[in-house]
């Protein structure tokens, strides 16, 4: 169900793409994070994390993309500034990783990515660009966000480092803790 909510949300917001250039972002709809306040900071806290990029909707060198997107979203976290790294390393936290996917089929979704990893199919562009941002630990998902946009001519158009930049920003759901609409705080 909630698959299908975050879908119809992306697919209304394809038709509306049809009559304009707008970048559409959205976070999972209802209960299902298993995020909590700190997680990512926590996750980063060493300054980098893993970030694997699945998909190069534009042609090219794929590695040469996944590094200008990694370069593009780096800061647009809160707090410390982190960089996406290729592989862990000294400054990352394993088992906590990102996983960024460009035009992935539309019943792909954050869980899939967490265990598909830069191994998920995608497709080129054909108008909408549609981007999928999943926050892991391990192949468990954290918390996650989606994103299209039209009328993006490549890598360097602006309206690319907007989508990419506000889908990051987004991987952290709102008020940074998970919506699960339980309460073990009760006191």
């Amino acid at each position: 169900m909630k698959n299908l909510k975050a879908l119809l949300l992306l697919g209304t917001g394809g038709v509306l793409l049809g009559a304009c250039d707008a970048v559409i972002v959205g976070e999972r709809v209802g209960p299902g994070w298993t995020y909590y306040d700190g997680d990512l900071s926590y996750a980063t806290h060493k300054g980098s994390i893993v970030t694997h990029i699945a998909g190069n909707p534009f042609g090219g060198s794929n590695s040469t993309f996944a590094d200008t997107v990694r370069k593009m979203v780096y800061g647009q976290t809160t707090g410390r500034r982190v960089e996406f790294v290729v592989q862990a390393e000294k400054r990352s936290l394993t088992p906590y990783k990102v996983v960024l996917a460009f035009n992935a089929p539309p019943n792909i979704d954050g869980h899939d990515l967490c265990k598909s990893r830069d191994k998920t199919t995608t497709a080129g562009t054909s108008g909408t660009l549609r981007a999928t941002i999943a926050f892991c630990e391990g192949d468990r998902l954290k918390s996650d966000a989606y994103a299209q946009a039209g009328g993006i001519g490549g890598a360097g158009d602006k309206k690319f480092l907007n989508v990419v930049q506000q889908i990051t920003r987004s991987m952290v759901p709102p008020n940074g803790s998970d919506d699960s609409g339980g309460d073990s705080n009760i006191n």
